[in-house]
């Protein structure tokens, strides 16, 4: 049984790019297409909402059995991704020849099977697909004794079967680096773990990775090891030895890019955790948005986060060592990039770089701009559901409004704050005093301001601890606002 809003979300992860290829791909059927007018009704929902979609249909011949109709647009649009991703990867490359293979088999057309085989089995070892790899050599197996018979065949079978046995084991040693790879902290949770990891014989020695995957695991640990072991210097080295072994390979970045961007996001990691000069970091997370073009990947969802989570990360480097004027300089960049992929971005993530922004222009006095970043999330982005990003833009717009000096448009804000909040869920004491605040101001004679922001200073963090104070602070710093006006 398909799960309730499945063909919606499924429909609204679709590209501009794969819904194109999808209705190009129907144009070529016959017969009815009546679930394409289903596609272009549930494209067009701006929430998920079943019933009126059946209400919709409810008139129509297939509205009777619209589940089926729903059903058989699901597989048509897998169906379609199948064929708009078939070159992206060398893996669907080996599935289709494993097919292809598999026909020409039964066709007893032995020698081009044959082809298929080679080129299957090159593809194979070539990325490591060993999962694939063994499905290729039970084919060259079948394909050798139907050529040549059982006995002619045993010399070269007996190779294959050799071969079988290698590769197996190295399947193996990948799922013995996986297994402490993702239970290192349960490997280590006695004392003098640490030391103990060291010793075991997959961590103390690279000759026991039997393959380059297993080899990335094995970097991977003594990186960890080293970092939690108290020797940062040395992680920091595993992982660049790491980051050299993928470059001199770079057809496997191209087919997995992801092990080569994780490489490269805890180098980052390691040189703030050191505490080294920031420009290390900023170096590190350019070199990662370089990653798509040096590559050629294909621009897709996964490569576009690629550049937002850098994007992300610089500008929080930038606001926390208050470097405003650079993360003012970057805005320009990463909105074109925003807008040029509008459609492979989530609200959830506009809301937080439109968040950046707003602050960020706040901090350099840019109101204006930064009034209209926040409008961006409060009036068109409403509907994410990064609640606590948009609790922190009505309070921050709360102070441009004031620094703007719009202290009629303030008196309404608050109001409009404060239904927010009501309607969110019930507002913490905290809250309830910021709007005490920002409403007393609009309302009182500017030159008491200067004493009401000198008491509120006094009171604003009363009976808040420290931890939570810090949480608040890293979304928007009052402290350093008031402490400025007074």
């Amino acid at each position: 049984m398909a799960k309730k809003g499945a063909l919606y979300s499924l429909i609204k992860s679709l590209t501009k790019s794969e819904k194109r290829y999808f209705k190009l791909n129907q144009t070529v059927t016959e017969g009815t297409k009546n679930y394409l007018k289903v596609f272009d009704f549930v494209d067009t929902q701006e929430e998920m909402d079943d019933k009126a979609m059946a209400a919709h249909f409810s008139n129509q011949s297939y509205g009777r059995q619209f589940h089926v109709t729903k059903n058989y647009l699901s597989k048509q649009i897998l169906k379609s991704l199948r064929g708009f991703y078939a070159s992206s990867s060398y893996r669907h490359q080996l599935h289709e020849l494993l097919l292809d293979i598999e026909i020409l088999y039964k066709k007893e057309l032995y020698d081009q099977c044959y082809d298929a085989v080679k080129r299957a089995r090159k593809v194979a070892e070539k990325y490591e697909k060993f999962t694939e790899l063994l499905e290729v050599l039970s084919w060259e197996r079948r394909l050798l004794i139907a050529q040549k018979g059982s006995v002619k065949a045993a010399i070269y079978v007996n190779q294959i079967i050799r071969y079988e046995a290698e590769v197996l084991e190295k399947l193996s040693n990948i799922n013995q680096y996986v297994h402490l790879a993702y239970n290192i902290f349960d490997e280590s949770s006695n004392e003098n773990s640490i030391d103990v990891l060291r010793k075991y014989p997959l961590v103390a020695d690279k000759q026991n990775a039997l393959s380059f995957s297993a080899l990335t695991l094995y970097y991977h640990l003594q990186y960890v090891v080293n970092a939690f072991g108290g020797n940062p210097e040395s992680g920091l080295g595993a992982i660049t030895t790491l980051i050299d072994e993928f470059e001199k390979r770079p057809h496997l970045i191209k087919e997995n890019p992801d092990s080569y961007v994780t490489a490269l996001n805890n180098k980052m990691g390691a040189l703030l955790h050191m505490k080294r000069p920031v420009h290390e970091a900023i170096d590190m997370l350019t070199k990662i948005r370089a990653v798509p073009d040096r590559y050629g990947l294909k621009q897709d969802n996964h490569t576009v986060k690629i550049f937002m989570k850098t994007y992300n990360v610089e500008l929080e480097l930038y606001r926390d060592t208050k470097e405003w004027q650079k993360g003012g300089l970057l805005i320009n960049e990463i909105q074109s990039f925003l807008q040029n992929n509008l459609s492979y971005i989530a609200d959830s993530y506009l809301v937080s770089f439109y968040y950046q922004f707003a602050y960020i222009n706040f901090k350099l006095k840019h109101f204006s701009s930064s009034l209209k970043n926040l409008n961006e999330i409060i009036n068109d982005l409403q509907s994410a559901e990064r609640h606590d990003i948009q609790v922190y833009a009505r309070f921050l717009l709360l102070i441009i409004h004031y620094e703007l000096g719009n202290i009629i448009v303030l008196k309404y804000a608050v109001d409009a704050t404060r239904r927010f909040l009501n309607k969110l869920r019930k507002p913490q004491t905290f809250e309830k005093r910021l709007l005490k605040f920002f409403s007393k101001l609009s309302t009182s004679a500017t030159f008491d301001h200067r004493e009401i922001f000198k008491d509120f200073s006094q009171e604003i963090f009363k009976d808040i601890d420290d931890h939570q104070k810090a949480e608040i602070i890293d979304y928007l710093d009052f402290s350093e606002w008031l402490h400025e006006k007074i």
